[in-house]
């Protein structure tokens, strides 16, 4: 039964059973990228089954990490062979998350360049209080042709 300012519940059995709760969109753009801040392999679990999580293992083969994915399962991360920087429009179109390999690039090398995101049918997401955080933390950044230049010692 429903009231305008509330929700009442009529039942007096107790629920049971099981769910399998799907792993985040959010938490799997962001903590993809940041297999790349160390050497060692990462094993990431309960990703979802989405574009962006595929988007983004091409992007690290682009890098020149190795990765290993069974959908559903997981996913390896091979990172010690990752010494790209450049990451084209080619590639960040695909999702909006893109920025979050500013600062894991930066933290593997010292440098990057990533184009800005894409993968929004909304308009722009703007990235400027990422790039803000970035440049607090001592990076320099640069934005030309619709890169982001950053490099950091």
């Amino acid at each position: 039964m429903y009231g305008k300012d509330k929700m009442l519940i009529a039942g007096g059995k107790p629920l049971m059973g099981e769910i399998t709760v799907s792993g985040g969109k959010n938490t799997a753009v962001a903590v993809i990228p940041a297999a790349l801040l160390t050497d060692e392999p990462s094993t990431i679990e309960n990703l979802p089954d989405i574009d962006d999580v595929h988007a983004l293992i091409e992007i690290l083969q682009l890098l020149g990490a190795a990765t290993e994915y069974v959908p559903d399962q997981y996913l390896k991360i091979f990172p010690r062979g990752a010494g790209g920087y450049k990451v084209p429009f080619d590639f960040t179109k695909r999702l909006r998350a893109s920025y979050y390999l500013l600062g894991a690039l930066l933290g593997r090398g010292g440098k990057a360049e990533v184009a800005y995101p894409g993968g929004c049918d909304i308009g722009s997401r703007p990235i400027d209080q990422h790039l803000k955080g970035l440049s607090a933390l001592g990076a320099t950044i640069e934005e030309r042709g619709g890169m982001v230049f950053a490099q950091a010692d």
